[in-house]
């Protein structure tokens, strides 16, 4: 069968009323099987992803919601999945490729990945009751991609199996907890084995007590120090980085003191709101935000074929252009409209537009428009 998408609704007018019934009815022998929710309700139930068939990057299981009902990057604004319980598991992923996009999962442990090549993207998962963000990831790749994490009581992400690769590109990550200790870490990576890796680009980790990158031993847990291959770049922090053997190759990191929906200051990544029932993580007082414009383009390096950097967990558009690209998940900084130009191979930026003046090419000023009456300038 061709790609397949379904619709979820809790009235009974769509194809399925939970996400339960819709996953036990997915078939993924050709092509994707799209679980769609398409109301802006809340729905309380554990999912056990587990899928016969062989999944690929092209037949593979995806949950999301329809445009109309998603949260737009603000918590309590869309469609919301629910723990049952307490620290209850809502996604329990099993199928390799399964694919999570623009969900808002609240109050629970949010997604226990079990598959490789999973991919987690534009989601909100935090709330007051939260446990953990993502955890148990297995050997394999995983794929997460601007997600906004809060309120866990553990860590954000956490992998302590085998020799699992992470990418983690432009996150906003906060937990709750302001315990000493690696189990609540922002990020925890363990690595029993060889060929594991933390790749880190763009994100903010702040406001949480106790920060673990890659291989970390303690008491309670031992892992190898030199299993984990570290690389990223352009990422805040406000507290101990704990690494493994292999910490060399994580550059251009970002010390900040906290994250504020009430202050300011070039220590501090100032936000709308950090209330969690209507938390918002859109970067404000740019002028002096330490992660406004100091991300690195990541566009066009999407480490899984179904990612696309171009926009954010709101859709937003993202820009290339140095110096106006965010850290976090939200894109807030406007480039300059510009000029481009044919360089042989592609167009690329110019960095300045001259006119012959008679004598000598000058640096244009300004650029005009007849609007029928008058030059005028462009709005």
């Amino acid at each position: 069968m061709a790609d397949t998408t379904v619709t979820v609704r809790q009235n009974g007018t769509g194809d399925y009323t939970t996400l339960a019934s819709a996953e036990a009815a997915a078939d993924i022998s050709s092509g994707y099987y799209k679980i769609e929710i398409d109301d802006s309700n809340q729905y309380t139930e554990v999912v056990t992803v587990s899928v016969s068939g062989t999944p690929t990057s092209s037949n593979y299981i995806w949950f999301t919601v329809s445009e109309g009902n998603r949260h737009g990057g603000v918590a309590g604004s869309g469609a919301r999945v629910k723990k049952p319980g307490t620290n209850t598991v809502i996604f329990d992923v099993y199928t390799n490729y399964t694919r999570f996009e623009h969900l808002e999962i609240i109050d629970g442990y949010g997604f226990q990945v079990r598959g490789s090549d999973c991919l987690i993207s534009r989601c909100m998962i935090g709330g007051s009751g939260a446990f953990r963000g993502i955890s148990d990831i297995q050997t394999g790749n995983l794929f997460v991609d601007n997600c906004a994490f809060y309120g866990a009581s553990q860590a954000a992400i956490i992998s302590l199996n085998g020799g699992s690769r992470l990418h983690i590109d432009h996150c906003t990550l906060q937990t709750g907890s302001t315990t000493v200790n690696a189990n609540y870490a922002g990020i925890r990576h363990i690595a029993s084995s060889s060929g594991a890796e933390t790749n880190l680009y763009n994100t903010i980790i702040v406001d949480t007590y106790y920060y673990s990158y890659s291989a970390y031993s303690d008491s309670t847990n031992v892992g190898g120090t030199t299993n984990i291959t570290d690389s990223g770049s352009n990422n805040t922090y406000d507290g101990p980085l704990v690494y493994g053997g292999n910490q060399g190759s994580f550059t251009g990191w970002i010390n900040v003191s906290s994250i504020s929906d009430t202050s300011s200051g070039s220590s501090i990544i100032s936000v709308n709101e950090t209330n969690y029932s209507n938390l918002d993580y859109t970067l404000t007082n740019l002028t002096v935000n330490p992660a406004a414009g100091a991300g690195t383009n990541r566009i066009g390096s999407e480490p899984d074929s179904r990612q696309d950097f171009s926009t954010d967990i709101a859709g937003n558009p993202r820009t290339t252009k140095a110096g106006y690209i965010d850290i976090g998940a939200y894109q807030v900084t406007v480039a300059p409209a510009g000029f481009k130009y044919w360089d042989g191979s592609a167009w690329a930026d110019s960095t300045a537009v001259q006119y012959w003046n008679g004598t000598a090419w000058t640096d244009v000023t300004g650029i005009q428009y007849w609007n029928g009456s008058a030059w005028t300038d462009p709005s």
